[in-house]
């Protein structure tokens, strides 16, 4: 074991996607115990050097993955860790960089393409080019694709179910994932269909103009920019500032990745209530993301009708809107809201 022969190499892991349960039970035992409690993510390793290993431990941006064609170089550029991405959060490989800060709880790493000749041959053109990256929006809409959707096996049976009925095929959902670049601000919207004893859900998220997600952070406020639909009553909040859209929207990509199908082993149950706030006043109304609220202007004709966007179709038409807040409960509590007994709140958590 000469010292002199040893070689030290260094190396990050790039997620790629997220494994559920059928996908994990493919793996070798071994792996399985080790990972028994705790999301197991399949990753790709990316060399670098010494330089670039140090300046990524100290939160610095570094570039880690370069590809090249004739025509074409891919870069693959990863932003600071956290909300607080500030200054140069993320280096441009065109040159430059950008803040981005209150976007993300983690990093974003995203590929773009330089050198682009008038034929771009061997480039991939589904990626952004380097030099359009010049602000946080145009950064995410690099991220995110426009639409996901995600198929999750329902269980049909509970404690009282019979044999028979659990030998039955189980419930496929799909669940949607759409963002919105259409919009000055930037949105985020999941629906998931009524299943079994739960309604049908569509929760929209969107960002300020300048791409930032949460109130209070600059002195342009951003208020009532959530919203959960459950049956014809739109829930108006402003987002919290522990949840970050854009993960979320990631998370789900790696997800539908790694699966075809996820299952209810893959799911982590939360139960809240939302408390009524009382109605919009006009100027909040007014406020709301063209995602959230459409307002009647006059009947459309047929033509303007066939020509509106899906968001606006589909989103609160006809529907109340009621300010909220979301409190967690337990378990046991909701399922005593279900079954129609009180709960009191001073025992919420």
């Amino acid at each position: 074991n000469n010292e002199s022969e040893k070689v030290t190499s260094f190396i990050l892991k790039s997620r790629e996607s997220i494994l559920g349960s059928r996908r994990r039970a493919e793996l070798v035992a071994d792996v399985q115990d080790l990972c028994d409690n705790v999301p197991l993510v399949k990753t790709k390793d990316l060399l670098v050097n010494e330089t670039e290993f140090e300046k990524f431990k100290k939160g610095e941006v570094i570039f880690v993955e370069r590809k090249s064609s004739r025509r074409c170089l891919m870069h693959k550029s990863c932003s600071t860790w956290g909300p607080a991405a500030c200054g140069y959060g993320w280096d441009n490989p065109a040159g430059g960089g950008l803040s981005f800060h209150e976007v993300s709880a983690g990093s974003i790493c995203v590929k773009c393409n330089t050198n682009f000749t008038v034929i771009p041959e061997g480039c991939d053109l589904e990626l952004c080019a380097c030099k359009d990256i010049t602000d946080k929006n145009s950064l995410v809409d690099c991220s995110i694709k426009s639409g996901v959707n995600s198929t999750i096996e329902i269980e049909r049976w509970n404690d009282t179910t019979t044999r028979q009925q659990q030998q039955q095929e189980p419930i496929l959902i799909t669940q949607s994932m759409v963002y919105n670049r259409n919009y000055e601000r930037r949105s985020i919207t999941i629906s998931s269909p009524a299943h079994k004893d739960i309604g049908a859900l569509d929760v929209v998220m969107h960002a300020h103009k300048d791409g930032w997600w949460h109130n209070g952070i600059y002195g342009d406020g951003l208020e009532n920019n959530q919203m959960m639909k459950l049956g014809n009553t739109c829930f108006i909040s402003t987002l919290n500032a522990n949840v970050f859209p854009v993960d979320i929207a990631i998370g789900i990509q790696e997800i539908k990745k790694g699966n075809d199908v996820t299952t209810a082993h893959d799911e982590v149950d939360t139960h809240a209530i939302l408390r009524d706030l009382g109605p919009l006043t006009a100027a909040e109304e007014t406020g709301l993301h063209e995602d959230i609220i459409l307002r009647d202007l006059g009947p459309l004709t047929a033509a303007e009708e066939t020509g509106l966007h899906e968001d606006i179709k589909s989103r609160c038409l006809d529907s109340n809107f009621k300010r909220n807040v979301e409190t967690p409960i337990t378990k046991i509590q909701s399922d005593d809201l279900k079954n129609g007994k009180i709960i009191f709140m001073d025992s919420v958590p």
